[in-house]
Parts: C-alpha cells; sequence; structure tokens
C-alpha cells in the first residue's frame, strides 16, 4: 500500500495520461478580476507581494486589489494604507484565513475572484495565463504553478522543494485527466458565480475544487501561470504548520468524503482515494510497518528490511542533528522532511480526534 501511495500512483498517472486527456479550450479574455490578499503580521512581506502584483500585466481598469488583514499587530495595516490603488480591509477580532476571504468576498466588484498568498511573489503574466483557462465555460477554476526557490542548505527548505515538485507532478498529472481535487494555495482563480461561503474551520485550497465539481464546473492546473515562494522556516515551525494542515485536511477530507463515490465523482474518486487518503494513511502504516517488521526479524529477509528502515530513520535523525549545528549534508533533506511529515499527520490526526479545530494560521516566512 506504501509502495503503491508513493511510486505506484504516480506511475500509473503517467501512464494513463498519455493515453486520455481532457482539452482545454483556452483563449486569451480580459474579465474584470478582484485579487484577495488575506494578510496577518505580514510586515516582512507584504510590500514585496504587493509590488509583485501591481506589475501584473493585466488592464488596470479590469482589476481590483484588496488586501484582507486578519487583525494584524504589527505594521501590516500601515504598509498596506500607503498603496492608492489598494484596498485594505482589517478585521477587528482574528478569525482565521478562511473566514478574512470570506470577508474580502463580500466586498468584491470582479466576476473572476484570484486567490493569492502574502510573502509569494507571481510572474508578471501570471493573470493572463490564470484567466485565458477560464475561457472554457466548462471551467470553474484554475490553479498555478508554484515554485519553490529556497537556500539549498535550508534542511526544511531543501526538503520542501523536492517535496512539492513531487506532488505538483501528480496534481498536473490529475489536472490533464479532469480529476484535479485541490489546487495550490498561493495562487488559484474561481468564477465569482460559483464560489461559496466556507465554514471557518474548511481550508478554501483544499475543498474549492469539489465545490466547483458540485456544480459541474472543472478544476485544472495551469503550468504557466507561475508564483515564486521562499520559505525559510524551522524545523520547530515547519512542524507546526504541517500539523495546523494535518487537522486542515481531515475536516477538508470529511466534508469531501462524497468524491469517494465514483458514481458521483467518477474518476476523481480514483485520484482522491490515491492521491490524498492513502497519503495520510500511510503515515500511520509507515510506522506499523517498523513495527511489525520488528516482530519478524528471525527471517534474514525481514532482518534486512529492518535494517534498512532503521538506516533511514538514521539519516532522518541525522539531518535534524547537524541542521542544528549548521552542518549541511543534501543526503538528510529528504528521509527528515518525510519522516517529520508523516509524525506532524499522526499528531494533527490525534489532535483532530481530540477535538482541535484551529483555524489561525501564522506567516511561513
Amino acid at each position: 500500500m506504501i509502495g503503491y501511495t508513493y511510486i505506484g500512483y504516480p506511475l500509473l498517472l503517467a501512464l494513463i495520461t498519455i493515453f486520455w486527456r481532457k482539452n482545454i479550450n483556452k483563449k486569451s479574455i480580459s474579465p474584470s478580476v478582484s485579487i484577495i490578499i488575506a494578510a496577518h503580521n505580514e510586515e516582512k512581506t507584504i510590500k514585496k507581494t504587493l509590488n509583485s502584483v501591481l506589475k501584473l500585466d493585466y488592464p488596470i481598469n479590469k482589476r481590483e486589489i484588496i488586501v484582507i488583514s486578519d487583525h494584524s499587530t504589527d505594521k501590516t495595516n500601515q504598509i498596506v494604507k500607503k498603496y492608492k490603488n489598494v484596498k485594505l480591509i482589517v478585521l477587528p477580532k482574528r478569525k482565521g484565513k478562511t473566514v478574512a476571504q470570506n470577508e474580502a468576498v463580500k466586498k468584491t466588484k470582479g466576476e473572476i475572484l484570484v486567490f493569492f498568498d502574502s510573502g509569494t511573489l507571481y510572474k508578471k503574466n501570471v493573470l493572463k495565463e490564470l484567466i485565458r483557462n477560464l475561457n472554457d465555460p466548462k471551467i470553474g477554476c484554475v490553479t498555478g504553478n508554484v515554485i519553490i526557490k529556497c537556500n539549498e542548505k535550508n534542511l526544511v527548505s531543501r526538503g520542501f522543494k523536492l517535496y512539492f515538485k513531487y506532488d505538483q507532478f501528480l496534481i498536473q498529472k490529475e489536472s490533464k485527466i479532469g480529476s484535479l481535487f485541490q489546487v495550490n494555495g498561493p495562487i488559484y482563480a474561481i468564477r465569482k458565480n460559483l464560489h461559496e461561503k466556507l465554514d471557518e474551520r474548511l481550508i478554501r485550497d483544499f475543498v474549492i475544487a469539489s465545490k466547483m465539481m458540485k456544480q459541474n464546473a472543472r478544476t485544472v492546473y495551469e503550468k504557466e501561470a507561475i508564483a515564486y515562494e521562499n520559505p525559510k522556516q524551522t524545523p520547530a515551525s515547519d512542524f507546526k504548520m504541517r500539523v495546523r494542515i494535518a487537522i486542515q485536511a481531515y475536516e477538508g477530507m470529511r466534508e469531501m468524503v462524497w468524491l469517494l463515490n465514483p458514481f458521483k465523482s467518477k474518476f476523481v474518486a480514483f485520484t482522491f482515494f490515491s492521491h490524498k487518503i492513502l497519503r495520510y494513511g500511510s503515515s500511520i502504516l509507515i510506522f506499523l510497518l517498523l513495527f511489525l517488521n520488528f516482530l519478524l526479524l528471525k527471517e534474514s529477509f525481514y532482518l534486512s528490511i529492518f535494517i534498512l528502515q532503521c538506516i533511514f530513520y538514521g539519516f532522518a535523525i541525522l539531518g535534524l542533528v547537524f541542521n542544528k549545528i549548521h552542518i549541511k549534508i543534501p543526503l538528510f533533506h529528504i528521509p527528515y522532511y518525510i519522516t517529520a511529515g508523516n509524525i506532524a499527520i499522526i499528531c494533527g490526526l490525534i489532535k483532530y480526534l481530540g477535538g482541535d479545530r484551529k483555524i489561525t494560521w501564522q506567516p511561513r516566512m
């Protein structure tokens, strides 16, 4: 099951896309757009993001930029107020990203809603590349291509970059067969007439595609719509973020459980089960594998497999130790990132089952 989740499924997807793809009727169009940027204490990044967005190649009279500040207590609000072409909305109490985005949507005028992240930079043609997909009336949502630019010596950044490339490969293939069920949080656009207010416990980029499906609209991936991120997190802050994301993912999976019915969601049932359900389930299976392997050490075959597992986890521990003493060895990035991610998913499950429903977020920079 673990082998299928991480290796078999990507290979199967690649094979399917050779023989079966859904076309998109792309064309350059210029509908009115509302760009929404949710922010909480982003004084270090909001200026760069706004400068990037203001330089986008799109008719100025066809776009509006809204920053929704989720009770920022630093200089975020003061910085945004300096921009004449940016509308600032301030929430007096901390509500979380989903609530902030819900509030911002109420103030929009555009036909298309574009969700960006603070701390992310955008290629000049990103809006045009996203929106040309919406010329196709069957398309309700478009997500873009996030490229991770990071310090190669940073343990978390390097691990995240490689893992993210792997995940983007799956998203791109799922889009080609018309079975994409999630979007990249820092960059996606949806038709305003298809938008639904979301429950505060849900994370929008995880469930928005399923909301489109219920309205008979597809979600697609646009490789040429490029956003750049440069995460600079420590192992501790990255772990906390991944636990939070896991909690929100469990809530999202409960909301999206109907996707597992192939009579309702068709081929999406296959991609959702393989990509998300098994991915989270494998975090438990991986550690169960180690325990069961320990019970079979009398057999030489199982002994060799157990030794390989111990080496893998040893590399993960060494990666964390070496990072703390500022020794950077690339060999240990992936074992660390995979192991930390699996532990975070299990911790998130324990918290979720215990009633934890965190809805707030912290800047990644």
